[in-house]
């Protein structure tokens, strides 16, 4: 971390001090500018981490992307790892977020329109499934996310509703 106090921190004792994160200077100070090295943890320090700036980077989720603009942080010159600064970490990942967030919500649309086309009501669809009673209300509503076998199974449904005839042993569901 690399931090400078310039003769403006200085308080009425004149001592030093800081009162906010160290951050990066040029400008001269008392105590002189202390820059720790920064090592890699993926290659175990054998790359110095090469600070870049305002770089753009792209976010991948269930097949959605979208880039985020302006990111700053560290790059290992020998493998390349990226450590962004705190400000470009949350940003980054609430762009992840924001794109998971949009997948369950398509996956609940998917689970609850192709339960519509099959005729089949929440309950009768969790016990097709082996699901609690509220499990379907509840992927529907993006308050759960359910399991790959049955999001498979019902886009397998969604092609051939014919074979629910098949899976469905209880006439009542």
């Amino acid at each position: 971390m690399a931090g400078c106090l310039s003769r403006g921190n200085a308080n009425e004792t004149r001592r030093l001090y800081q009162g906010y994160p160290a951050r990066y200077c040029s400008s001269y100070s008392i105590q002189g500018e202390v820059v720790l090295p920064r090592d890699c943890v993926i290659c175990d320090g054998h790359g110095d981490l090469v600070r870049f700036e305002d770089e753009v980077f792209s976010v991948e989720h269930a097949g959605q992307e979208t880039e985020v603009r302006g990111l700053s942080g560290w790059r290992c010159a020998a493998c390349g790892e990226i450590e962004f600064d705190a400000e470009s970490a949350q940003r980054y990942a609430a762009a992840g977020d924001e794109l998971v967030l949009r997948a369950r919500a398509r996956q609940s649309q998917e689970i609850r329109r192709i339960r519509r086309k099959l005729g089949l009501s929440q309950a009768a669809a969790a016990r097709l499934t082996g699901g609690g009673h509220n499990a379907f209300s509840r992927y529907e509503r993006g308050e759960a996310t359910p399991l790959p076998a049955v999001v498979n199974l019902f886009r397998l449904l969604d092609r051939h509703p014919e074979l629910l005839n098949e899976l469905v042993r209880d006439p009542s569901a």
